[in-house]
């Protein structure tokens, strides 16, 4: 007779059959739950679970964004926009459209960032424990930013 309540009873002999695996898991894959954890703040709890279900876990399926994806040899989901936008040539905005910084910074920009440390620096040259690079660097810099 099987029970009422409590875990499934398997079968006896060549009829018995796993019953650790749940129904949503009948591939036996080993997949990861969120964890309830104790928290000593309001709040904190749904916090963390919500966190912890937000990205798939190791053994969990990913789930598939719902986002259209263009085919090289499919019709342009832009039809209205160049296909050069956000280059320096053809039609279209050049790459001032989408407002990255400058891949290379040019030396007077760095300059001026490095000049705003320069007192700092010197004062470590001063060190009797600063490496002679460090001082020739420093000494680079003054002269390169003309302080004496």
């Amino acid at each position: 007779m099987a029970p009422s309540k409590g875990k499934p009873v398997s079968g006896p002999g060549r009829l018995s059959q796993r019953t650790d695996l749940s129904p949503s898991n009948p591939n036996n894959r080993k997949i990861q739950g969120a964890k309830e954890m104790p928290s000593s703040k309001y709040g904190e709890g749904v916090e963390l679970q919500s966190l912890q279900t937000a990205a798939p876990m190791k053994g969990n399926p990913a789930p598939v964004p719902n986002v259209p994806i263009a085919l090289l040899s499919g019709p342009s989901m832009r039809p209205d926009e160049p296909a050069e936008a956000g280059m320096p040539f053809g039609a279209g905005p050049g790459p001032e459209a989408l407002t990255l910084p400058p891949l290379k910074p040019t030396i007077p920009q760095e300059l001026t960032t490095v000049s705003k440390y320069y007192d700092s620096l010197e004062n470590m040259a001063r060190s009797p424990e600063a490496p002679e690079s460090f001082k020739l660097f420093v000494q680079a810099i003054r002269s390169q930013i003309g302080r004496q």
